[in-house]
């Protein structure tokens, strides 16, 4: 098998660590995530988007299947910590919300730009119109936010190291919560 032509983090890999800004506009190191138990770092386009704000919706009605696999889930996005707090209070949302204005942890964890076809391509339509229907998922402004920047998730072991990496082919492609919940089970299989 020929060896990967990234640095960016796969499964096996420490899991890279990148100051970022809590919804109190403090500094906050990303590892505290998974400092006491396993995380999924799970990267937003923007905080207007329709289809990550269904993710979110998502996560939030599996947040018990999460607790009952001591897993927390934690939503990174960018823009400014003022996006953020506007995002968790139109919504309830129970996880934990850090901001990357620079995009600098997008960049570690290997989360670019997207293409035009992986933002606008007819693969994306049907995703974004099904999120765009429900009212609480219904777009809003990037406020600070970059529509082309693609999403991702990573589950993330105490002790640092990746479990999963899904970077994101398209706007459209999220995880869903058996394949972060998954990850996990692989590791206390292996254990």
């Amino acid at each position: 098998m020929a060896a990967p032509t990234t640095d960016f983090p796969g499964p096996g890999d420490r899991a890279p660590d990148a100051s970022l800004v809590n919804l109190d506009g403090l500094l906050e190191m990303l590892s505290t995530a998974w400092r006491e138990r396993p995380a999924a770092i799970v990267f937003l386009r923007y905080f207007g988007c329709p289809i990550c704000r269904q993710q979110v919706l998502r996560l939030r009605s599996d947040r018990e299947q999460f607790e009952r696999a001591g897993m927390d889930v934690v939503l990174v996005g960018h823009g400014g910590p003022d996006d953020a707090r506007r995002f968790v209070e139109s919504r309830p949302v129970p996880f934990r919300v850090l901001v990357d204005p620079s995009r600098a942890a997008y960049e570690r964890y290997g989360l670019k730009r997207g293409s035009i076809s992986q933002v606008f391509g007819p693969q994306c339509v049907a995703p974004m119109v099904k999120a765009a229907l429900q009212p609480q998922c219904r777009q809003g402004l990037p406020n600070g936010g970059n529509v082309m920047q693609m999403p991702g998730a990573f589950v993330v072991d105490t002790s640092g190291v990746v479990l999963l990496a899904h970077r994101s082919t398209t706007i459209g492609d999220t995880p869903t919560t058996a394949q972060l919940l998954s990850a996990l089970g692989g590791q206390r299989r292996a254990a």
